[in-house]
């Protein structure tokens, strides 16, 4: 849409390959608690304090799998911005 205004808070890390550990599965864990969305959840403490209207995280490899980036996006509201 030309000129609307879209929020979106994304934060980036870089995170050690896990190439080698991936049967652990551990940046599928982070993304599962970090975008988890039901009740005690980070987004339901959010949207509870007016905060946010969404929020997704994941990650994935990168440069050859020489190391992992994990990201979570945030939709905040007026007053989450």
């Amino acid at each position: 849409i030309p000129g609307a205004h879209i929020r979106q808070i994304s934060m980036i890390w870089q995170m050690p390959s896990s190439a080698s550990t991936w049967r652990s599965k551990s940046p599928q864990y982070l993304s599962h608690v970090f975008g988890h969305e039901g009740p005690n959840s980070l987004f339901s403490l959010l949207v509870k304090e007016g905060l946010a209207t969404w929020i997704s995280s994941g990650s994935a490899q990168k440069l050859d799998q020489s190391f992992d980036q994990f990201s979570i996006d945030i939709g905040p509201t007026e007053k989450g911005e």
